[in-house]
């Protein structure tokens, strides 16, 4: 007679519950600074909106913008880059590096385009200076600077600059132009897709990531003053300097117009979603395999 499995947990229901193990563990925070008094940022939820810590840190002027590297906040507002732990929202620097009306984190290089001057890199880590003049930019100040793999996007007026985020190279500096766009104040990617928010025009257009060819350039629309958008997942959140709204990043449906409110919104950042690994997974379907060997000879 077969004798009963020791461990009853095997086969299909096995690894359905390791993947349910995985995707419980799997959450992101949405960062918001503003123009609070006194200026704060605050982290929330990025599922329910709901506050985690709405007064993470607060910082003595306007925050112009913020990102994230691993566990650092980078706030900036028109004179300096402060760094906080994103975690706790201890100061860790004061005076890391001069400040900028948008600022962007990529690998190790804190990108910051220095207002009525050029964009100058720094390392992420020290603050030291890597290039003083890494891209040139005159004719208008960068309010909104955004990395995707090798391309770096400017947003200048009306219009959006593609750049080599190597070497500072010129791509195309006027990668993006019309489309009803005035005072580009956001910038993110999803897939192939650029998506630009609009200050003057309170829309949001998409755009080809690749030829800058209009997708759909009235995407989203009567939003009165967009500061800034940021794509976590398949969800498009939208500071407009009363609250963040939410839509849905494919289809432009609105998820939740009052997903953040009691803010005065100017830059949103997003924590990263842990993807399940293939180091991860090889690991749960190692575990599931002697189970499944183990069911096979209990059934024979």
């Amino acid at each position: 007679m077969p004798t009963k499995p020791r461990f009853p947990l095997a086969g299909g229901r096995a690894l359905a519950l390791a993947f349910a193990s995985i995707a419980t563990h799997a959450h992101a925070d949405l960062f918001v600074g503003g123009y609070d008094t006194p200026s704060r940022i605050g982290t929330y939820s990025a599922t329910t909106g709901a506050p985690i810590n709405a007064s993470l840190a607060t910082t003595p002027s306007i925050v112009e913008d913020i990102a994230l590297f691993g566990n650092t906040l980078y706030v900036t507002d028109a004179s300096v880059v402060r760094t906080f732990n994103a975690t706790t929202g201890a100061l860790l620097n004061p005076n890391f590096t001069p400040g900028a009306f948008g600022i962007e984190v990529s690998g190790n290089t804190l990108y910051v385009p220095i207002p009525g001057g050029n964009v100058r890199t720094y390392d992420a880590t020290t603050g030291a200076l890597l290039n003083a003049s890494f891209i040139s930019v005159s004719g208008g100040a960068v309010y909104s600077i955004k990395v995707s793999g090798n391309d770096l996007y400017l947003g200048r007026g009306s219009s959006v600059g593609k750049y080599d985020a190597t070497t500072g190279a010129v791509l195309n500096a006027a990668f993006v132009t019309g489309g009803g766009l005035a005072t580009v104040e956001g910038i993110d990617v999803l897939g192939n897709s650029l998506y630009v928010g609009s200050a003057g025009s309170g829309l949001v257009g998409i755009f080809d990531a690749t030829t800058g060819t209009a997708i759909n350039a009235n995407f989203i629309t009567g939003l009165g003053s967009i500061w800034d958008v940021v794509i976590g997942g398949n969800n498009l959140y939208v500071a407009n300097l009363s609250k963040v709204l939410e839509y849905d990043a494919i289809g432009g449906v609105a998820l939740n117009a009052n997903f953040i409110t009691g803010r005065q919104p100017t830059s949103l950042a997003i924590s990263n979603v842990p993807e399940p690994s293939s180091a991860l997974l090889l690991f749960v379907l190692g575990s599931a395999l002697p189970l499944l060997l183990l069911r096979r000879r209990a059934a024979a």
